[in-house]
């Protein structure tokens, strides 16, 4: 079996978070032709999250994949392929680092929602923002897939610092 390198599991983190963010995105605000019939938005409780996110990394496979086949042409040329990694003290750092940067793209829409409810609620019937958010948004499901894909980020962007044991002795 042929070593995966590093290069073709930041392809595939790349790919499947792209896929994820650019369906979700288009779940929310529709197509053109959605657009042109004026069916609002999606809400964030009626999104099949789990589904998405295996498409996502299916999609992200197949990413990887080309990737794959990239770098494999690219040292056939005798070039190196470069893709930028960020330096974490541990593992556990670089997840919750991705998570919380993917918890608040979702979060965005969460305030896009709220807003979109408050502008159309009147006065009286018009609950707080942690109201709203309490009773209407799918937290569970934005944690759980906040948290698949601050990991697959984690894997495929982040190096971990070795510290040099032998220069502290």
């Amino acid at each position: 079996m042929k070593k995966i390198s590093n290069n073709v599991i930041s392809g595939f983190s790349f790919g499947s978070t792209l896929c994820y963010c650019l369906s979700f995105i288009v779940r929310i605000y529709g197509t053109i032709t959605r657009r042109l019939v004026y069916i609002g938005p999606d809400k964030l409780c009626e999104i099949s999250w789990i589904k998405d996110s295996i498409i996502a990394i299916g999609w992200g496979a197949l990413i990887g994949i080309c990737f794959y086949e990239m770098e494999k042409s690219e040292k056939a040329r005798g070039k190196e392929l470069y893709i930028p990694r960020i330096k974490f003290k541990n593992f556990a750092t670089a997840i919750l680092f991705y998570t919380t940067l993917f918890f608040g793209f979702l979060f965005i829409f969460v305030i896009r929602e709220y807003n979109e409810y408050a502008a159309h609620a009147t006065y009286m019937f018009r609950k707080s923002f942690w109201q709203y958010c309490s009773i209407c948004i799918p937290w569970l499901e934005m944690l759980t897939t906040s948290l698949i894909f601050g990991i697959i980020l984690a894997i495929g962007f982040s190096n971990i610092v070795k510290k040099d044991i032998s220069s502290k002795q």
